[in-house]
């Protein structure tokens, strides 16, 4: 296994939280949550990234169900770069956006959690 990309975030209230750009544009506060299917972004910073919804869609969680839109990015994160990735734009997301375990499988990427350095290295 060799390390792509590596970047540094925060542990905060046992959530590991990390930047990333989407459309080159920053967006601070990424949750990496591998519960979360598909990367997703909160409607406000869909809204400042100027996303187009695509398609409704009605997305499950543990906490129930909620309205959402399909839509298309491209992330860097490290010095990697995706192009049109897919991503979930949704309703009332208590945070700016959730990097789900659906993108790391189709990119065929293990990834290693470091809390004491407070790394997210990805790995093939």
């Amino acid at each position: 296994m060799k390390r792509v990309t590596f970047v540094r975030g925060q542990i905060r209230r046992d959530k590991f939280f990390f930047p990333c750009l989407v459309n080159q544009q920053r967006v601070k506060n990424v949750v990496l949550d591998t519960g979360a299917f598909d990367f997703v972004l909160s409607d406000s910073i869909a809204g400042q990234l100027r996303l187009v919804r695509e398609k409704a869609v009605v997305v499950r969680g543990v906490s129930g169900s909620a309205r959402a839109w399909t839509s298309h990015c491209n992330l860097t994160v490290g010095k990697e770069k995706f192009v049109n990735v897919p991503c979930i734009i949704m309703q009332d997301l208590p945070f700016e956006a959730l990097f789900g375990l659906r993108f790391f499988v189709d990119h065929g990427y293990q990834l290693l959690l470091d809390p004491k350095t407070a790394t997210l290295s990805f790995l093939r």
